[in-house]
């Protein structure tokens, strides 16, 4: 019973030492990347919803140390598409315009960057990543409550967080000063897909 419980241990700590499994994080069905800004004063409720197509990515996954976890993503900030249906047709055009060219200069600043610095278990599937997020060219910190749940050989996150949009130097634009308005808050939502990396 010893030699056996002593296999046991060095067959978990080889387990455990095992090298992160490599991922790429590519758009998939079902999956979602979306910023959201919350308007004030006379339209308090409404919000501006922009969904991001085009992005990329790579997840080390270390399931038996999953603080020893990395991601990175990049997004492409001219993709933006508004979903409003609040708005007219016509407006949206519009909205998507100043978002693309004032609030996050994509011409000058093309992607939204973030890189994760710490990966926190907090049970069942459930963690806060820590790491930089990079919009306009400015890196801020950045925490996010994200959930990890296996999907065949694909690994599926969801998870959301909060911008500061004056950390980035953004300000939204205010239809009637006073009167309509927008947060300075800006909800960062999403659900990836990760498929295993080709082999060499």
């Amino acid at each position: 019973m010893e030699r056996w419980g002593i296999a046991l241990v060095f067959l978990a700590g080889a387990l455990m030492a095992q090298p992160p499994s490599e991922y790429r994080i590519v758009p998939a069905e079902g999956t979602r990347f979306a910023l959201e800004v919350h308007k004030t004063g006379l339209m308090s409720g409404k919000k501006h919803i922009f969904v991001y197509p085009e992005y990329a990515g790579k997840l080390l996954h270390s399931a038996g140390e999953p603080e020893k976890s990395k991601v990175t993503l990049s997004i492409e900030a001219a993709s933006a598409k508004c979903e409003d249906d609040w708005v007219k047709p016509g407006q949206l055009a519009d909205i998507e315009k100043y978002a693309l060219e004032d609030m996050m200069a994509a011409g000058e600043h093309p992607r939204i960057l973030f890189a994760s610095t710490a990966v926190i278990p907090k049970g069942e599937g459930a963690f806060e990543v820590r790491g930089t997020l990079t919009i306009r060219g400015r890196a801020e910190p950045c925490v996010l409550a994200v959930s990890l749940t296996p999907d065949g050989d694909r690994l599926r996150f969801t998870g959301k967080g909060v911008v500061n949009l004056k950390d980035y130097s953004i300000k939204p634009r205010r239809a009637l000063p006073g009167v309509i308005g927008t947060k300075n808050e800006m909800d960062v939502s999403f659900e990836l897909i990760a498929q295993p990396a080709p082999q060499p």
